[in-house]
């Protein structure tokens, strides 16, 4: 059984970096970049309102090295 959202807002995951400590470093017209101050980095796909496939949000949070419990449970701050 999966326990991750088979799908999150962009803006909600937008949040949830912020959140986590992670600072916008450049916004293209596709993507938007984000780097924590430990060397972490992610981006997200620069379409507002879209919502992100399961790949793409289990490779966001292997990025960010967040497991799954945590994510849901952070997410609870924005539903």
């Amino acid at each position: 059984m999966n326990d991750l959202p088979l799908i999150s807002k962009r803006r909600t995951m937008e949040k949830l970096l912020l959140h986590l400590g992670f600072k916008k470093i450049t916004q293209q017209t596709c993507h938007t970049l984000f780097k924590h101050e430990d060397g972490r980095v992610t981006s997200l796909p620069g379409y507002r309102g879209k919502k992100l496939a399961f790949p793409l949000l289990k490779l966001i949070l292997k990025e960010i090295n967040l497991a799954a419990p945590q994510y849901n449970e952070l997410l609870k701050l924005w539903d």
